[in-house]
């Protein structure tokens, strides 16, 4: 994933948005579609923003008949709570799991309540 940071120094963790591409697109391309407004987020307030990047382009929950289909096999929703372990302070990793948990269930639901 690409890691824009904002160029004053800092010496405490920086709280830390995620921005997911969508589908068949790239982290590089996701920079370019928002016209970097999230690199220019991250200097104006402060804050890391973090742009993952799917395997071959598409996410993949774990769960569900596409899931399946995915190859190889990954659960995106434990690389981006690993991503979190790993990039978000402390301090606020309670609330970015929550809204992970949140964005699965809403992934689940819109699958089965199309």
């Amino acid at each position: 994933f690409q890691l824009t940071l904002p160029d004053t120094p800092h010496s405490t963790p920086l709280p830390l948005i995620l921005v997911l591409h969508g589908a068949f697109q790239t982290d590089k391309r996701m920079v370019r579609e928002t016209r970097r407004l999230f690199d220019e987020l991250a200097e104006r307030e402060n804050i890391a923003i973090a742009y993952p990047n799917a395997i071959h382009r598409l996410w993949d929950i774990g769960q569900g008949p596409g899931a399946e289909a995915l190859l190889p096999r990954r659960d995106d929703l434990a690389y981006l709570d690993q991503v979190i372990e790993e990039e978000v302070p402390e301090e606020y990793r309670e609330t970015a799991r929550g809204l992970l948990d949140m964005l699965g269930e809403s992934l689940k639901k819109r699958r089965e309540d199309p």
